[in-house]
């Protein structure tokens, strides 16, 4: 037991399966409602996906491992929420972005197919990350975070490929008076 002080357990670094990205804050660090800068990325899995099962089950197993560690119990699931569009799996990878002697945040590795440097993905571009899970406790409970090491673009999304092209808007619509 911990003595009431937060204290961290992490897994081995892992490699997720392929899935889609979606809002992935890896060129300038999220720092939503002020809160500490963070890289982040959502990833969207295919349930059927034979490495995304294998994935569960090492959760399984961390979450096994992590709960007899601090003696409390802890939901291997609660990494996990649904896709609001599509109504698959996802999770969302973070990690805290860390300033460098040079007073510039230190970027997480973003890398193509052929493993080398690209910018971040974009919605629905195909990737796998790097991470870890990490196991906390405090005095209110326990649970598992997903921690981001780097992500991997595997496939680019053709850009336009969502078919709405906001251009055309303007194209389609009647004469008006432009208030401006």
């Amino acid at each position: 037991m911990n003595n009431g002080k937060p204290s961290i357990y992490f897994s081995p670094t892992m490699k997720s399966p392929a899935g889609s990205a979606l809002f992935a804050k890896l060129d300038e660090p999220d720092v939503f409602k002020g809160g500490e800068p963070t890289w982040k990325i959502t990833v969207v899995f295919d349930p059927n996906d034979n490495e995304y099962v294998s994935m569960l089950a090492d959760l399984d197993k961390f979450a096994a491992a992590f709960s007899k560690e601090c003696g409390r119990p802890v939901d291997p699931k609660s990494v996990l929420r649904s896709d609001k569009n599509t109504g698959q799996p996802c999770i969302t990878f973070k990690s805290k972005a860390k300033m460098g002697d040079d007073g510039k945040y230190m970027k997480l590795q973003v890398v193509d197919a052929a493993k080398e440097a690209t910018t971040e993905p974009w919605n629905g571009d195909k990737v796998r990350v790097a991470f870890k899970f990490g196991g906390w406790t405090s005095p209110f409970g326990a649970g598992i975070k997903p921690y981001l090491s780097a992500v991997q673009v595997i496939e680019r999304r053709p850009k336009g490929a969502s078919g709405f092209n906001a251009v055309n808007v303007f194209d389609e619509a009647p004469a008006v008076e432009t208030p401006f």
